[in-house]
């Protein structure tokens, strides 16, 4: 018997997930990516990451990672292999533990349009290459860009700032 799809449907295109849904109950319906749970497996959620960024060059050279849910444990780090080779989309992403990119270098666009940061936010030291988009972005905790280095374009448009 085939698994159920991912409930998911994009916000941006209205385009439903393809990936299987979790058979969890905690998973509610979602994928690996959407699925709003703190104890997905980790090996499994990278694994997807992975893939993401191994279809980037078919994706129009871009890491498409909107709307998924980073579970709190997540290392950003994880994402280097992606971040310097292709853009970077994190549009309506939510990032449920610190999202650290300190010191990272984007060197392809960085999206991060409507995307929530539970918690701390550090990009201090970050290198944006090209366009940086965090516009209508909401930071609940503390949030760096303590010399954050802007080559081009940086819209914080309508940024939430939390505590």
């Amino acid at each position: 018997m085939k698994p159920a799809q991912c409930a998911f449907r994009s916000f941006v295109d209205g385009q439903r997930c393809q990936r299987p849904a979790l058979p969890n109950p905690e998973s509610q319906g979602y994928c690996i990516l959407h699925a709003p749970w703190d104890g997905k497996p980790m090996n499994k959620f990278q694994k997807a990451i992975e893939e993401i960024i191994q279809e980037a060059p078919n994706n129009q050279n871009t890491c498409d990672f909107s709307e998924c849910y980073f579970p709190p444990n997540y290392d950003c780090f994880n994402l280097i292999d992606a971040l310097v080779k292709f853009d970077c989309c994190f549009y309506r992403s939510t990032f449920f533990g610190e999202a650290n990119f300190t010191e990272f270098s984007f060197y392809g666009e960085a999206n991060f349009g409507k995307a929530i940061f539970s918690k701390k936010a550090d990009f201090a030291e970050t290198t944006f290459s090209k366009e940086a988009r965090f516009e209508e972005a909401i930071f609940f905790e503390e949030t760096y860009f303590t010399r954050a280095t802007f080559y081009r374009n940086a819209n914080f448009y309508n940024v939430l700032w939390g505590s």
